[in-house]
């Protein structure tokens, strides 16, 4: 199969087209008239339109015109007046570069293509001309191999050509090729010392293979070249790592440590890394140094170093997680690291370890019960509801009180379909003096429609309607509730219309307007927002039904059959969906 750059996904494709224009930048562009930002724009209107009028017209003015009509970000005009520029000093190979580049720029294809074919057959050695012939390329989905050889030819010519090099290296990269990227971009090394890119991918095409000690090498030469580059200071420490044990490498490698560290104190990653470098080199004073240096960042960077905590557990380093947290926790006595890395770990699907560090969560901290309720629902997860159970129970006993213990008790219990359980629950939940009572009313109307109750469930979601009567869940339910039971259809639809207001792209309150109308025999909206339900929620058994039901009712037959299929399979219990696909298939 050639690959082609339909292969490349879209992100590449565009920062590869980005780079092939930016490649000629330099060089097809002379100092921009800059922009006042005191001075009004009418003031720039203004210039421009004497520019227009004036008599002289010589194709440095309409360059100018071009420019600040580009300021204006009029990509119209600024073509229109840098085509009369071009036209009249047809000599100016700067001109038409700079033409090629803002018509790909402005998508106007036809008219690039046929410019830059005429560019390349007069200069076909022209690197800017080169790096336009890639943009269309990519433009024209031409096979990536194409674009990869135009690159090569331009390094080939420039060997110091950075921007090519990093597009050159990005394809390699991005696709895969790392032996490739290693034979050519070696040829390049013979012939330059100064590309500071084509030594970086070296690097870190040969880390990938395992060649540390060729890696180092080139790495050596990226830092070489420049000093303040982290990235190529990152790989270098990792190639290091890889080498021989020796003093000079220890040094080496703390050094290139505290660079990155000193060049922005903010990173925290860098800082975690050279605390656990020095704990594996034995050196626990200066580890600790580190991490004291770390703590103290804690309460105003939080965020950055839950992202590292992450980072490690994506990298299964769950000595290095229990290492660091404890650390923070003792030196800072703030327990929230253990929640953070206990919902980090839950996240990451490892629910073991989110338990063991939620258990560090001691019953005097604010977050006891935060974490108790947590637990509970991962012991759920792993179907241990025996164990959920028993520590909430333990729980409310000692916070007897507490809205959130409760709630989650009632949540399991609905869960695993212990209405009666859950009702107990929630009608004790609303004896509670609590901000949460509309959540206990609600979620007690919901089990009890779930029971088959349905006049206590109006009843219960009423009160809950008038203690948050902005709530579209408790506006759905009610709503559709009444939809399904045939009654109070006009209250139906203003409750539904109000809560399709408050969540306009929800596919469940649609669903329920759609249902509404359609219980109100009004066909035309009930498929327009019935379609609009599915549209936004194609999974759902509920959904599907409706849409059977709907067009069965316009006899479209083989529709309501696909979709009344379609609710089985997400439900294959359901009675009444089975019964209607019987009785239309006989």
């Amino acid at each position: 199969m050639i690959m082609t750059n339909k292969n490349i996904p879209k992100r590449l494709s565009t920062f590869i087209l980005l780079l092939c224009l930016s490649a000629i930048i330099n060089s097809c562009s002379i100092k921009k008239i800059k922009k006042d930002t005191k001075q009004p724009q009418q003031s720039n209107n203004h210039v421009v339109t004497r520019l227009k009028n004036h008599p002289d017209k010589k194709p440095y003015l309409d360059f100018i015109i071009s420019n600040l009509e580009d300021l204006k970000k009029d990509k119209k005009e600024s073509i229109l007046f840098l085509e009369k520029a071009s036209s009249r000093d047809k000599d100016s190979l700067f001109l038409e570069k700079k033409l090629a580049r803002e018509l790909l720029s402005a998508n106007q294809t036809d008219k690039a293509k046929k410019l830059i074919k005429e560019l390349s057959a007069s200069y076909p050695k022209d690197v800017d001309i080169l790096g336009l012939k890639a943009a269309m390329y990519i433009l024209n989905n031409r096979p990536l191999s194409d674009i990869i050889e135009i690159y090569k030819t331009i390094i080939l010519i420039d060997h110091d050509n950075q921007k090519a090099t990093i597009a050159l290296g990005y394809l390699f990269e991005k696709t895969g090729k790392s032996e490739e990227l290693i034979r050519e971009f070696k040829k390049i090394s013979l012939k330059t010392e100064k590309n500071f890119f084509l030594y970086l991918y070296l690097g870190k095409a040969l880390l990938k293979e395992k060649k540390y000690d060729k890696a180092k090498k080139y790495l050596e030469k990226a830092v070489h070249l420049n000093k303040n580059q982290l990235e190529a200071k990152r790989l270098l420490i990792e190639s290091l790592k890889k080498s021989s044990d020796s003093d000079r490498i220890t040094k080496k490698i703390i050094s290139l440590y505290k660079d990155i560290i000193n060049a922005n104190h903010n990173n925290i990653k860098p800082i975690i890394d050279l605390a656990f470098y020095y704990r594996q080199c034995g050196r626990l004073k200066d580890s600790n140094r580190e991490f004291k240096n770390l703590i103290s960042k804690w309460p105003s960077q939080k965020k950055q170093i839950s992202s590292v905590i992450l980072f490690m557990i994506k990298k299964k380093n769950d000595y290095a997680v229990k290492l660091l947290s404890n650390k923070i926790y003792e030196e800072s006595e703030d327990d929230s690291i253990y929640m953070i890395t206990a919902d980090l770990y839950n996240r990451s699907g490892k629910k073991n370890k989110a338990l063991d560090f939620y258990d560090k969560i001691l019953p005097n901290s604010n977050f006891y019960i935060s974490a108790i309720s947590l637990k509970a629902y991962i012991y759920t997860e792993l179907k241990n509801v025996d164990k959920a159970v028993k520590i909430l129970t333990a729980s409310i006993k000692r916070f007897p009180d507490s809205s959130q213990l409760l709630m989650t008790l009632g949540n399991i219990f609905e869960e695993i379909k212990n209405f009666d359980e859950a009702e107990k629950i929630y009608q004790k939940g609303t004896t509670i003096e609590s901000e949460q009572l509309w959540r206990f009313l609600f979620r007690l109307g919901v089990v009890l429609d779930k029971k088959g109750d349905k006049k206590r469930a109006i009843r219960s979601m009423k009160k809950a309607s008038t203690l948050n009567s902005d709530n579209p869940n408790i506006l759905n339910y009610l709503g559709y509730t009444y939809a399904n039971m045939g009654i109070n259809l006009n209250e139906a639809e203003k409750l539904l219309l109000k809560a399709l207001k408050l969540k306009p792209k929800d596919g469940y309150i649609t669903d329920s307007l759609g249902w509404l109308y359609f219980k109100k025999n009004n066909l035309e909206k009930a498929k327009l927002y019935l379609k609009k339900a599915y549209s936004l929620i194609k999974d759902d058994a509920v959904i599907l039904e409706h849409m059977g039901d709907l067009n069965k009712r316009i006899n479209n037959i083989k529709k309501a059959i696909k979709f009344y299929n379609a609710s089985l399979e997400l439900n294959p219990e359901n009675k009444q969906v089975r019964n209607k696909l019987k009785k239309i298939q006989k």
